[in-house]
């Protein structure tokens, strides 16, 4: 289970969060997930629209027990076949 992924904001818009997200769905399929699920906070446009996309597909949201709204998304490990790439040193 991946909690959080924060990128420091001197190095966004630079693909590191799609890296990292793919790498971690390539970990869960090859320990035998089928599916990936993801929330954010309500409010946190951003991150919407990255879970978009890279491919999260949105699932009803939900209320957690300390009253914070969510979205949720899930993708298919298969939908990520053949859209990996390697991380380079100037990544």
């Amino acid at each position: 289970m991946v909690v959080g992924l924060t990128v420091h904001p001197d190095h966004r818009k630079l693909g590191i969060a799609r890296v990292l997200v793919r790498a971690c769905i390539r970990f869960a399929g090859s320990r035998g997930a089928s599916v990936i699920r993801s929330m954010t906070h309500r409010d946190n446009q951003a991150s919407i629209a990255f879970h978009r996309a890279v491919g999260f597909a949105d699932e009803d949201g939900f209320v957690a027990p300390d009253g914070d709204e969510k979205v949720a998304f899930s993708m298919a490990v298969a939908d990520q076949a053949g859209q990996e790439r390697r991380l380079e040193p100037n990544d």
